[in-house]
């Protein structure tokens, strides 16, 4: 079966669902190869072949000025990932339902949910593998079915399952997405391989997962893109590596860069997201901040003490309050626990009451 060029991030999609865009591309070169008609081999080989031309692109990125002209491509400048009202029916209670969130510069939007619950529906809609049937998806303004060529070279994505040519060596592969998007040498490429400790001189195909996937961090950030879409981006680092990719994406948010992170590891979507947006089959249960996510599940403890003077000690201890014999303290709970709230957990458990 012939390879098809589904995902201009030349990261290749094997799931088998039909990529919409795959039709309209068309060979830098006149008289070039269609990439769709080649073998995995024989695309590589093509691939090889352009890289020492000199390509022309389009520059224009994210978080420049939305195009002006009608309501096309108008949103608030602050504004940078739109979702409204975004409804996919695979039928048999799948899909997305009427999911509406966004995120400005500066910012991060944390996905939470179990597999099945729409998170990867809704980041393939964002980059323009799939078109809208009810609802609307913008980026830096960009509708994102409508523009989707400058979406998919600019934003930096990162699915969830990574496929690579794997003929190519590393070296070869991240020429190619400096080829592909224009960018010439002066790129992170250096800076990135040099942080996460890779090595890409070898072939992909003898690469550990762990390797790939800095390979697949590399590719995504090396451009400086100013909006990441993120899907499972630690899957297969060390907890070394992992703590550096997350001081890396607050780094990043910190000189104005728009992320949505869907992610499986609570800590990390703790530690770099500002909004959480928990989906449960397919429809947003909840959109709030961490801090406020917090103060909303506290659980609170009832303590009743053989005097007032020992309930007095114990609320000073744990910075509550007593009223008679009775201490009442307050713990917060964690984003975990917060997440299994809404997936089956006692929907009134914020009040305990202990003996003691």
């Amino acid at each position: 079966m012939a390879l098809r060029m589904d995902e201009p991030s030349v990261f290749v999609d094997r799931s088998g669902d039909s990529i919409p865009g795959v039709s309209e591309y068309e060979p830098s070169e006149p008289g070039g190869t269609d990439p769709g008609s080649l073998s995995q081999a024989g695309f590589s080989q093509e691939c090889k072949k352009r890289l020492a031309f000199p390509r022309k692109t389009d520059m224009i990125t994210v978080n420049e000025e939305p195009p002006q002209g009608g309501g096309e491509g108008k949103c608030s400048l602050m504004s940078m990932i739109e979702v409204e009202k975004l409804t996919r029916d695979y039928g048999a209670g799948k899909g997305v339902f009427d999911l509406t969130f966004s995120a400005g510069k500066g910012e991060a939007f944390g996905f939470l949910g179990p597999n099945g619950a729409g998170k990867t529906t809704t980041i393939r809609h964002l980059m323009g593998f799939l078109r809208c049937r009810s609802g609307s998806c913008r980026i830096g303004g960009r509708d994102c079915w409508k523009e989707r060529d400058v979406i998919q070279e600019k934003v930096g994505y990162i699915p969830g399952e990574i496929h690579f040519f794997e003929d190519m060596t590393g070296t070869e592969f991240l020429r190619f997405l400096r080829w592909y998007r224009g960018v010439g040498v002066l790129n992170r490429e250096k800076e990135l391989l040099e942080y996460f400790e890779l090595n890409p001189e070898m072939k992909i195909r003898r690469m550990s997962k762990g390797m790939k996937q800095k390979l697949g961090i590399t590719a995504a950030l090396m451009h400086d893109p100013a909006v990441l879409i993120l899907d499972e981006p630690t899957s297969g680092l060390d907890p070394l590596m992992q703590n550096r990719f997350i001081e890396l994406l607050r780094s990043e948010k910190k000189r104005g860069k728009t992320i949505l992170l869907s992610s499986h590891m609570f800590e990390e979507v703790e530690r770099i997201c500002d909004t959480i947006g928990i989906l449960r089959q397919g429809r947003l249960a909840e959109v709030d901040s961490v801090a406020n996510l917090r103060k909303r599940h506290i659980h609170s403890y009832t303590v009743t003490l053989e005097t007032e003077e020992l309930a007095r000690a114990f609320a000073k201890d744990f910075e509550g309050r007593a009223e008679g014999r009775q201490a009442t303290v307050s713990a917060k709970q964690s984003l975990e626990d917060i997440f299994m709230h809404y997936y089956g957990g006692d929907q009134d458990d914020s009040r305990d009451t202990v003996q003691a």
